[in-house]
């Protein structure tokens, strides 16, 4: 006999969709990790697997089995869902905090509006182009 509880949107869920639902959550953890951990083409995704799960204390195996059987598990084990659920959480507090120092530093220099009132490079871009031709038809008598 299944034991049922009710969600935040008050809806009865078993402990066995609530099970499923934390193995769906960790398999998600994991392989949002391993994109973080991949090194590009010559690298393998059993590799960033390994560094993920040596990184965070998680057992080789268990990632393993997480990674290749997540269908037919049941359950995850509370050391696995805490240790991925911490990893994951503080990837995105990277992510966060670094997006909240670029708009920072973005919205810094748009307060003082330096970049409009800088004058254009000479070497570059459309006026480069324009006063090149303007010298040039000086020179031809235009």
């Amino acid at each position: 006999m299944s034991v049922t509880s009710r969600s935040a949107h008050g809806t009865k869920r078993s402990e066995i969709s609530m099970s499923l639902e934390a193995v769906q959550d960790a398999r998600s953890w994991l392989e949002a990790l391993m994109r973080v951990h991949h090194r590009g083409p010559t690298d393998t995704w059993t590799a960033a697997r390994d560094r993920v799960a040596a990184e965070i204390g998680l057992e080789r195996t268990y990632a393993r089995r997480l990674w290749n059987r997540w269908q037919e598990m049941k359950d995850v084990s509370g050391g696995a869902y805490k240790a991925l659920l911490e990893a994951y959480e503080a990837e995105c507090l990277k992510h966060e905090n670094a997006a909240l120092r670029y708009r920072e530093l973005r919205m810094g220099k748009n307060d003082g509006c330096e970049t409009h009132q800088e004058p254009p490079l000479a070497g570059a871009g459309m006026a480069a182009m324009e006063s090149q031709s303007s010298q040039a038809g000086a020179r031809a008598g235009v």
